[in-house]
């Protein structure tokens, strides 16, 4: 089911089969990309959870057990209950029940409120442990914005000024340390980053990133808040750019197939609860 929330400033529709946001409208411009059969698979902007990436053959071990799991976790094709809606707010819940268990030997409640305030959207992910052993666990969003909102090409800006040498970038870095783009503020999108696939920034000093065109206007600012990752991802030669905040690094580049030995994943003993955010800015 389609939910709409809404202020003076945006509408925000989002379903409830995966919690998952559909469409954020801002002064008339629709801010995400809408896949009309394009680019196929493609959601809108999916929720990331248990896991984030793919493991090799679709199979993880969970404290030795082995388990099915697909690239980026079960929530996408789960449907949530809405515990909570206002005009400028909703919140929806997933309890872990025995599909989830065939996947994740978990007992857990996944939680993601969205609330407006201005232009602003902030998503909140809220994870309870109901086991009685420790629970490792990722979570993130994978957000694809419109890139038709001004003159080509377009630029991601960071807040700060990155210097090459602090930070990480995990996928095709050769080509963007090669030609030093991140030794500042700025990167273009150029289509030949993202021939191998996503790339995973890591120790940025920057927390907001701002979607922009060639002449400076801004389209999107992202701030990832506490997250350890940002990853961008696009399809060549289509209209989108992903931009999307994780709390690990992807199952694709590790060398385990053990969920609890990935790098940076949260370990959640048993009756805590852990929360994350980040935010959408018009």
């Amino acid at each position: 089911m389609i939910y709409r929330i809404r202020n003076e400033c945006l509408e925000v529709k989002i379903d409830s089969m995966g919690a998952e946001p559909k469409s954020m409208i801002a002064g008339g411009r629709e801010l995400f990309f809408q896949n009309t059969g394009t680019v196929p698979g493609l959601k809108i902007s999916p929720v990331l959870f248990p896991v984030i990436g793919n493991f090799p053959n679709d199979e993880y071990l969970v404290y030795g057990e082995p388990f099915p799991i697909m690239c980026h976790g079960f929530v996408s094709s789960s449907e949530f209950s809405v515990s909570l809606v206002k005009d400028d707010s909703i919140l929806f819940k997933l309890c872990s029940d025995n599909k989830t268990l065939s996947f994740y030997p978990f007992d857990f409640d996944l939680s993601v409120l969205y609330t407006l305030n201005h232009n602003t959207l902030t998503t909140e992910f809220s994870v309870r442990n109901r086991s009685e052993r420790t629970m490792p666990f990722a979570v993130g969003s994978h957000t694809a914005y419109a890139l038709d909102f001004g003159v080509p090409p377009y630029y991601l800006r960071f807040e700060k000024f990155e210097h090459k040498s602090c930070y990480s970038v995990i996928g095709n870095d050769k080509l963007i340390n090669e030609e030093k783009l991140m030794d500042g503020d700025m990167l273009e999108l150029k289509e030949e980053f993202f021939i191998s696939g996503a790339q995973t920034f890591s120790s940025l000093e920057s927390k907001r990133v701002y979607l922009e065109d060639s002449t400076g206007k801004t389209g999107v600012c992202v701030d990832i808040g506490k997250f350890h990752y940002l990853t961008l991802w696009k399809r060549p030669k289509q209209p989108f750019i992903c931009i999307e905040p994780w709390s690990c690094e992807s199952a694709h580049y590790t060398k385990t197939r053990r969920l609890e030995e990935q790098k940076d994943i949260i370990m959640l003993p048993p009756g805590r609860e852990y929360s994350l955010n980040y935010s959408i800015t018009a």
